[in-house]
């Protein structure tokens, strides 16, 4: 009795041949990707300076009572916050979308591939 294939394991693939694979499906998005983790590095700094300006204001602005400087911190923390919400946007979209043409790309490979098969497969 022929046992159903339906139940097989598929054979083992190396993470290295994935990888590979995965390159590939995402090559033609390189732009996407480097301009992805710059905006990921510049939400990285935006995130250290908030804290930073958050210390100065409390350590030196507040003792002194130095009013104009904090309300120049204060539009700086508020403009970093703005800047942040924006390059966190921009990097989850950028990928996003190199997600969405790599999924394109293997879903019309495998379409073309059913597509190819003898009829007597189905």
């Amino acid at each position: 009795m022929h046992q159903s294939q339906l139940h097989e394991q598929p054979p083992k693939q190396s993470i290295r041949t994935m990888f590979r694979d995965l390159l590939q499906r995402v090559k033609r998005s390189r732009l996407f990707i480097v301009l992805a983790i710059f905006a990921v590095f510049i939400v990285a700094m935006i995130e250290f300076f908030i804290p930073q300006a958050i210390q100065y204001t409390i350590d030196v602005i507040i003792p002194q009572q130095l009013v104009d400087q904090l309300i120049w911190v204060f539009v700086l923390v508020i403009l970093a916050a703005l800047m942040l919400i924006g390059f966190q946007f921009l990097g989850s979209f950028l990928m996003a979308i190199v997600g969405q043409r790599a999924l394109y790309d293997l879903r019309n490979e495998l379409y073309d591939h059913l597509q190819n098969l003898d009829v007597a497969f189905f």
